[in-house]
């Protein structure tokens, strides 16, 4: 007798490790008696490489560290450091496997006692492809009954990394002395798969401090950028996700003396996964009336990726300084700011994204140069069709920031936040793995049967009780062909032969 069975493979990308790391950095040449005020930290956070071991992932990141400060003649200074560091993840994964390395900032810190040491807090995320595969049954011998379902798999195209030109530049109208700072997000905002092609839009943000003419002065940067990349195999309708970084920034001074340009230019890396969904016809069920048959189940869990969702919406919220400090004069100008996402829900038909936007806001007082600090709660709604058991994996920048005086001493700060929501639902499936005929089994030749169901019971177990094909008991049993409910009666009459 002859089942034919055949090989099911899936992926899908998994959370597999989440880790907090303190990273360290003492900066050399710098006298921390030198330092007479620290105006702000900035701290970037990057993935260089990450290998998969077996039952462990080897991480190397990167931390770049960049501080504004007062010396102790008033003059700002900045510091530009890089941290590496290496760490060793435990993680359920094979050697080889392939790994997605996610890293952000959690907090930082500066310690001036006897060294000037810089301090982070990072978060790595790991993720890495679970690759599932199981021969399940597809097809039954003719004597057999089986019930046949038709299951959606997600299957990995491919991975791809793009690297991403991006650059503008502003006139200033003055003399620039020295840039001091240079703070720079990226998000990805758009992606469509074509044909051996993935079309790829983002945004570049950029916030450069510099000193002109004994002031310290802010310039903004806001560059959209679009991307064809080449992708063998990928397909219209495909799902895409894409995680972006930024390799390399640098801040060039040019134009005139009077009239100084800052131009920026930065490397954009894109890491894309392209995953497609395949049908497959499996048997979820089989009986025989003749003979018992020895059934190896196995329920599969699927987690594909549904699509991703961009969205964005306007936050304003104020700042507080406290009593002792002096009252506002004028803003300078946001330094640097980070949109850290505390959870999210589903509620009805509405997404709600609850966070907190960290903004390093830099203004002048009585004493001359100074900052502070904020951290902004927010809970926004968008509208949106997510299924309500699906996984979310979000990511969010602020994409645009201002500040202003509204109070002495409260600095109201308008935002805007854009969002990423990776949306991946789950489905689960029954499949054969095994069948095995087993003894000849006797039939029931009653003219007159009755099953009183239970709860969970299916027209299968009907069928395999009563000695009868699904087809049979349903057509004498219509009401029956929509599920059956705890206490439900079927009956099933037979024709039987009568000789005199």
């Amino acid at each position: 007798m002859n089942f034919q069975y055949e090989k099911i493979a899936a992926n899908c990308l998994k959370k597999v490790a989440t880790v907090d790391r303190v990273v360290e950095f003492v900066a050399s040449g710098v006298e921390s008696g030198n330092v007479a005020r620290v105006l702000g930290l900035i701290a970037d956070a990057r993935t260089v490489s990450v290998e998969a071991l077996a039952d462990e992932a080897t991480y190397l990141g990167r931390v770049n560290f960049k501080m504004l400060y007062l010396d102790t003649d008033g003059e700002p200074r900045s510091l530009d450091y890089f941290a590496d560091f290496n760490e060793k993840i435990k993680a359920e994964i094979s050697a080889g496997c392939t790994l997605n390395g996610q890293i952000g900032v959690l907090e930082t810190d500066i310690t001036t006692d006897g060294e000037l040491k810089l301090s982070a807090v990072v978060e790595i995320t790991m993720y890495a492809m679970d690759k599932l595969e199981d021969e399940c049954l597809v097809s039954t011998p003719e004597d057999c009954y089986d019930e046949t379902a038709m299951i959606e798999v997600p299957m990995l195209v491919g991975v791809k990394s793009a690297d991403i030109e991006v650059s503008d530049e502003k006139a200033v109208g003055g003399d620039i002395s020295r840039v001091l700072l240079a703070d720079t997000v990226v998000a990805v905002n758009e992606l469509r798969a074509g044909d051996g092609l993935v079309f790829v839009g983002g945004d570049f943000e950029a916030t450069v401090t510099y000193y002109e003419d004994d002031e310290i002065k802010t310039a903004n940067f806001h560059i959209p950028f679009t991307e064809e990349v080449l992708f063998d195999g990928v397909s219209i309708g495909d799902s895409i996700v894409a995680y972006p970084s930024i390799k390399t920034t640098r801040v060039v001074l040019t134009g005139v003396e009077g009239d100084n340009v800052l131009r920026i230019e930065s490397l954009v890396s894109v890491k894309l996964f392209a995953f497609s969904r395949r049908m497959h016809n499996v048997i979820g069920d089989v009986f025989m009336l003749s003979n018992e048959l020895e059934v190896e189940k196995v329920e599969q869990n699927f987690c594909a990726l549904e699509k991703c969702i961009f969205v964005s919406d306007k936050y304003v919220s104020s700042a507080m300084l406290a009593d002792s400090r002096p009252a506002v004069r004028d803003i300078i100008g946001v330094i640097s700011s980070q949109n850290s996402i505390a959870g999210t829900k589903i509620e009805d038909d509405k997404l709600i994204i609850e966070g907190v936007v960290g903004a390093n806001l830099l203004y002048t007082d009585e004493n001359g140069f100074n900052s502070v600090k904020a951290e902004l709660p927010y809970s926004l709604n968008f509208k949106t069709d997510v299924p309500q058991n699906a996984e979310l994996r979000v990511s969010g920048i602020v994409e645009d920031i201002s500040a202003r005086v509204k109070r002495d001493r409260e600095i109201e700060v308008t935002t805007k936040l854009e969002f990423c929501i990776e949306v991946w639902v789950g489905n689960s499936c029954v499949m054969l793995k095994k069948v095995v005929i087993g003894e000849e089994k006797e039939l029931n030749q009653s003219a007159i049967s009755v099953f009183i169901a239970s709860s969970g019971d299916s027209i299968w177990d009907v069928a395999k009780a009563l000695s009868a094909t699904p087809k049979s008991i349903i057509t004498q049993n219509p009401n029956v062909e929509g599920g059956l409910k705890d206490g439900d009666k079927v009956m099933y009459f037979r024709q039987l032969n009568i000789s005199f």
